[in-house]
């Protein structure tokens, strides 16, 4: 969905970044064939002083930038708790029209939760033939009491029945 969304944003015109912020199952590496062996959690770990423009990759054929999650850190979620991750995405703001960050599961990892009050909004993406109507409240409760402004709701894997009406 997130890799959707840039494409889309890049074909009119717009700079997009894409960041991998699943680090606990990262996938934009693989999308793009990039290695995964330096990333956001490079950058995040205190061990490194890296400018964030040398681990981004501009992918030739869609036009948009990606910033892999990087090798698997012991402790993700601890890593987005500090404040090299406000800074970061404070200085990338000026680079790019749009910074799409992809994000575990908000129902299995907080990880989306604290990353959503630093953005300037969140999409709700719901698999609508997994997830119940409770759990999606749930979230979005969640997210509303960190201060997440929700933009939208993506609802997928909806699988109609023959008796539903389209018109």
């Amino acid at each position: 969905t997130t890799v959707n969304m840039g494409v889309s944003l890049t074909q009119i015109g717009a700079n997009v970044l894409l960041i991998d912020a699943d680090m606990h199952r990262p996938c934009l590496h693989r999308i793009f064939d990039l290695s995964n062996g330096l990333g956001l959690s490079t950058l995040l770990t205190e061990e490194f002083s890296r400018d964030a423009k040398d681990l981004i990759t501009r992918d030739d054929e869609s036009g948009i930038s990606v910033l892999p999650a990087g090798p698997i850190p012991q402790n993700p979620t601890e890593l987005l708790c500090k404040d090299q991750i406000k800074h970061l995405l404070h200085s990338l703001r000026s680079q790019f029209d749009y910074i799409l960050i992809d994000s575990p599961p908000i129902t299995m990892f907080t990880d989306s939760v604290i990353l959503s009050p630093m953005v300037d909004g969140v999409l709700l993406v719901v698999q609508g033939s997994k997830v119940s109507h409770d759990l999606v409240r749930c979230s979005k409760d969640i997210l509303g009491r960190v201060g997440a402004r929700i933009c939208g709701v993506i609802l997928n894997n909806v699988r109609p029945s023959p008796d539903d009406y389209f018109y």
